[in-house]
């Protein structure tokens, strides 16, 4: 679900920085949805404490809030020298983040703006373990198409003990077993898929 004022914020950042191929912001839940669901609340804090969301970042790095398709948008030119979406990128997760890195190589900035739209999903147990295992899956497709963006994705053990663990305060506990089930289906979907396009190849 969409702010009211949302197209009128996009089209503006686009007038604002002329300059910029692309304008987004993120996506939120519902104050009931992180009352009520430990992976909403942890991917919530994951991200504020990964970025500085309620400001504006005009950006050429990869790294960045802005790119997610729930609140994005792009100059058609833009898109059109990119060759739009890799059809080959099937998999939910990383489809946006892989157009998203053909456009920033174009050579022109992005534009985040703190505006958030409302995000929906089923987050039954069992709809959360399939949605992180299969961004896992996605994780390995993308990660073979851009490799040099390896140390940022690839789910290994060190990084989630050395970097995101130390950053979720000891006492939440709950935050803390959620980065640690995130990890581990993440992990699985990327074995899955990585033993699936080796078999498929074999064949």
């Amino acid at each position: 679900m969409v702010p009211p004022n949302w197209i009128k914020a996009l089209v503006d950042g686009y007038f604002r920085h002329p300059e910029t191929v692309g304008v987004g912001g993120w996506y939120e839940y519902s104050d009931d949805v992180l009352q009520n669901s430990s992976y909403a609340t942890y991917t919530t804090y994951e991200f504020k404490t990964r970025f500085p969301i309620n400001q504006e970042i005009k950006t050429s790095h990869f790294i960045t809030p802005v790119g997610n398709t729930s609140n994005m948008s792009y100059r058609k030119s833009a898109l059109d020298a990119a060759r739009g979406f890799d059809e080959e990128m099937c998999l939910p997760g990383f489809d946006d983040w892989e157009l998203k890195i053909r456009i920033i190589d174009l050579g022109k900035p992005l534009l985040y703006l703190p505006i958030f739209v409302m995000h929906y999903h089923p987050l039954s147990t069992v709809d959360i373990a399939k949605r992180i295992f299969n961004f896992g899956r996605g994780r390995y497709k993308f990660l073979q198409k851009h490799p040099d963006l390896w140390r940022w994705y690839y789910p290994y053990f060190g990084r989630l003990m050395d970097y995101i663990i130390p950053q979720i305060p000891i006492n939440r506990l709950d935050l803390r077993s959620m980065a640690i089930v995130q990890f581990a289906l993440t992990r699985l979907g990327w074995e899955y898929q990585k033993i699936r396009e080796h078999l498929t190849t074999d064949t």
